[in-house]
């Protein structure tokens, strides 16, 4: 029954790990794409707020790409300098929160809704991406608990069960002892690799 209970326990606590890993997936797909959308017409701003939540969402890459600022050099001063795409050519810049910026809000009511709507939008994102990796964290280490405590238990009823048949084979073929032992050893070895080996495939999720 206890069995029983750990496995369903197990299993559940499986199913609702693997929702949360779909949110992410949905989550990491909508801030990816943003991210690229927001490139393509011209807003850096929102580039920069999308990529940061991608980035949240996803482990670091064991070998991390090199991306290298470019400087323009006047009389040992190096001045930092922002390359844009090709595409943006035509298109007038300007830095957003920059004294510039906030005359062209002023002067344009529609872009002040505009950049509140945007806000609203990206805090919801924000919170999303936080509750999710906070949930999936969570879930992740109930699981571990749930695996550590049905493995102990499953070891125990076969060691349990493994010595209530050897006590019962030698008290009526007392000789067979030793090769009893032996056996048991190599099937015992055996049920480790097992245990191990699915213990190890779970871990790697």
């Amino acid at each position: 029954m206890k069995t029983a209970c750990l496995i369903l326990l197990f299993l559940f606590s499986f199913g609702g790990c693997q929702n949360s890993i779909r949110k992410q997936k949905e989550l990491i797909s909508q801030t990816v794409y943003a991210t690229g959308d927001s490139i393509k017409a011209g807003r850096v701003d929102l580039a920069d707020s999308y990529s940061e939540q991608a980035m949240k969402l996803v482990a670091p890459p064991k070998q991390r790409l090199q991306i290298t600022p470019v400087y323009k050099t006047t009389k040992n001063i190096k001045e930092p300098i922002a390359v844009l795409p090709t595409h943006y050519g035509d298109k007038t810049s300007v830095v957003k929160d920059s004294i510039e910026f906030q005359k062209l809000v002023l002067e344009n009511e529609h872009l002040k809704k505009q950049f509140e709507m945007e806000k609203k939008s990206m805090d919801i994102l924000v919170k999303s991406v936080d509750a999710t990796n906070k949930q999936l964290l969570e879930e992740i280490e109930k699981q571990k608990s749930e695996k550590k405590s049905l493995f102990s238990w499953i070891w125990g009823l076969i060691g349990g069960l493994g010595l209530l048949g050897t006590v019962v084979l030698i008290a009526f073929f007392p000789a067979a002892l030793p090769i009893v032992m032996n056996i048991f050893g190599i099937v015992a070895g055996w049920i480790r690799m097992l245990l191990e080996s699915i213990k190890n495939l779970f871990n790697k999720r």
